[in-house]
């Protein structure tokens, strides 16, 4: 990720380098989500419902896809063999859409009379929809204009089940996003989070969320059309919403918050920055909190990449920096990284939210987290680039706590994006405090730039003949 310029950023262009930052962290986190939250989901059955163990092979798939064609008084029974049989991966569900009529049948008992057939015939499409990866448009062109017109439907559990499928359809890719827009699923999915039944409210809110990851510029306008901002705001207000629906309400606002028009029209709702915080705050109290907390610092840190007084108001309560502490230092390491992604934004802003992160004690964390795994490394690096970046007294705040040290090892690391960000905060100590050199010579940092003059990353030699040029020239020539 080219983070390079960040700390030396020239006034006039920190809004441009912010919007970069902004869109290159949401483009990488977006990929990463379903590490922690799937984009596609498979249905079981309750358990006691039927615990048998089950197996279909793709020569059972082939027949009961023959079978299907026909409606008759097996249907039941060949429906739900074939619900299980989708949840055992792309093979069944391949062989299944392979044969011709397969999926035509499935939609003619989606939209049948039969409630029962309807029902399972709707598990099949959200267990299909789950395990191809392949075959997603061609299911949505099928059977995407029923899933979406049952989501108006006066049955909660089609209610739930089709916005299941439709959250797994749009978690496939963005064709298929674009179809369900131009098919009018906002409107309905929003409808439904007005919902009393909570499994129907998180279904859609999982397809919501997964939908909002398009990048057709009409989306966040449909969705304000839609008036989703005010139920998200009443949603996390009530606090009979369970932690469960509170998760997937908390992932929407991440794609949200990663779009400034979309940032402005959540605060016109009611979810404002403070507002985000004191959520992030309860936030401790939740079961599965980390669940919850995940998405919401990654909100907090997709807003304060913005405009400067955003992060002042982030820092006003105290009560950000008073869990900061507590995050830094969570056993989950996804936490701690998001964390320090915040941390960043927050001190590449104000020399008051800068002030405000130093006063609470939170840089000696930051600058021991650089002996940390290589992925939270780089994340501290940047946090105390942007610090040391403020003033030389910040600079020298965090050379006090033998910085120096730490970003002399990371040279030897094996990630070139490392490796520079350690030269960066070299080159920002030579420049701002000449009288550094010395140190840095008996610190045989002259040395470990040596070593990386002939790297193989064009970026990091240039880099290092620059130091070595500019600072050590009469070393270079006793050599």
């Amino acid at each position: 990720m080219e983070r390079k310029h960040l700390y030396k950023a020239a006034s006039d262009t920190v809004d441009k380098l912010r919007t970069r930052k902004r869109q290159e962290h949401c483009g990488l986190r977006k990929e990463k989500r379903d590490k922690i939250l799937s984009l596609k989901r498979l249905r079981y059955e309750e358990s006691g419902e039927n615990s048998d163990p089950f197996n279909l092979t793709v020569e059972d798939a082939i027949s009961l896809s023959r079978a299907i064609r026909k409606q008759g008084p097996d249907s039941l029974d060949i429906l739900r063999k074939l619900k299980r049989g989708f949840t055992q991966g792309n093979l069944i569900a391949d062989t299944f859409i392979a044969q011709d009529g397969a999926l035509q049948s499935l939609v003619r008992f989606l939209t049948g009379n039969d409630i029962d057939l309807q029902i399972e015939a709707a598990w099949c499409f959200t267990n299909l929809a789950g395990s191809t990866r392949d075959h997603a448009v061609h299911i949505l062109k099928a059977g995407g204009a029923y899933l979406i017109t049952y989501l108006r439907g006066s049955n909660v559990l089609l209610q739930d089940l089709c916005a299941w499928t439709l959250g797994n359809l749009a978690g496939d890719c963005e064709e298929c996003r674009r179809i369900m827009l131009d098919q009018g699923a906002v409107d309905p999915l929003v409808h439904l989070l007005k919902s009393t039944f909570s499994n129907v409210v998180q279904s859609a809110a999982f397809a919501i969320c997964n939908l909002a990851q398009s990048n057709d510029e009409r989306i966040f306008e449909e969705f304000g059309k839609s008036g989703v901002g005010t139920v998200l705001f009443k949603l996390f207000k009530n606090s009979s919403t369970s932690a469960d629906v509170i998760t997937e309400l908390a992932w929407i606002l991440t794609y949200f918050s990663a779009n400034n028009e979309s940032v402005e029209y959540l605060f016109s709702c009611g979810i404002s920055v403070s507002f985000v915080v004191e959520f992030l705050a309860r936030c401790f109290v939740l079961p599965d909190s980390v669940q919850v907390m995940t998405p919401i610092i990654r909100t907090l840190g997709n807003i304060c990449s913005g405009p400067d007084q955003f992060g002042e108001e982030a820092l006003r309560s105290g009560l950000l920096l008073k869990a900061m502490t507590s995050l830094l230092s969570s056993s989950i390491h996804h936490v701690r990284k998001e964390s320090l992604w915040l941390l960043s934004n927050l001190a590449a802003g104000s020399h008051q939210s800068v002030k405000a992160v130093l006063d609470a004690g939170l840089l000696p964390i930051v600058v021991e987290m650089l002996d940390a795994t290589f992925d939270i490394q780089k994340e501290s690096a940047i946090v105390l680039l942007n610090i040391g970046y403020k003033s030389e007294e910040y600079l020298r705040e965090i050379m006090k706590l033998d910085a120096l040290g730490k970003f002399l090892q990371l040279l030897k690391s094996q990630d070139d994006e490392l490796t520079f960000l350690a030269l960066q905060f070299i080159e920002m100590m030579l420049r701002t405090f000449p009288e550094s050199r010395g140190v840095f010579e008996k610190a045989e940092g002259v040395a470990r730039l040596d070593a990386l003059q002939f790297n193989r990353n064009e970026q990091i030699w240039q880099c290092v003949n620059d130091l070595m040029g500019r600072y050590f020239e009469n070393e270079q020539e006793i050599q």
